[in-house]
């Protein structure tokens, strides 16, 4: 197993652990995240929403069934998906954030060191694996781009 993937894997690993955290500490990201959705409710008329929900899930499956279709394929189609989760996990220092904020602790905070270290870690393994797999050498020259 590459170093990409055995980040992948843990990140992976981390999140139900993170969810466990929040779940034992407080649920606040789930009403924030409540909150966002209110603003797609808001585009359809009242008596539509059973159609909004079912028109979020169609999009967010098309969505994952893209990302395994890319994961599947290899290349740099593989590593733009990793990379996206790499991203992911660096979106969890909004915990540490909000809790600078606070200056309290906010539930999720522990395990969000862990996804945004295993997220900067699995970015930067994207880019190492991006930027080797796609040099060429040229005998007697560097390798170049």
């Amino acid at each position: 197993m590459s170093r990409t993937q055995t980040l992948f894997l843990l990140l992976g690993l981390i999140g139900p652990i993170h969810m466990i955290e929040q779940m034992i500490f407080g649920i606040d990201e789930f009403h924030m995240l409540r909150e966002s959705l209110g603003s797609w409710y808001a585009l359809f008329p009242a008596e539509a929403a059973d159609h909004a929900t079912v028109r979020l899930i169609t999009i967010m499956g098309t969505v994952f069934t893209a990302m395994f279709v890319a994961l599947s394929a290899g290349g740099r189609a593989r590593l733009a998906v990793l990379g996206c989760f790499g991203v992911f996990g660096l979106t969890e220092v909004h915990h540490v954030i909000e809790a600078l904020v606070r200056h309290a602790y906010d539930p999720g905070l522990v395990t969000s060191l862990g996804y945004v270290g295993l997220g900067a870690a699995l970015f930067t393994s994207v880019v190492f694996e991006w930027r080797r797999d796609h040099m060429t050498v040229v005998p007697g020259r560097f390798a170049v781009a």
